[in-house]
C-alpha cells in the first residue's frame, strides 16, 4: 500500500476504472 503513496492519482484512476467494470459485470 505504501507504493500507492507516490503513485497517487494513477492508482486512484485505475481502481475507479476497475471498480466500474466490476460493478457493471456484477449488476448483470
Amino acid at each position: 500500500m505504501s507504493r500507492s503513496v507516490w503513485k497517487g492519482p494513477f492508482v486512484d484512476g485505475y481502481l475507479l476504472t476497475k471498480a466500474e467494470k466490476v460493478r457493471a459485470s456484477g449488476r448483470n
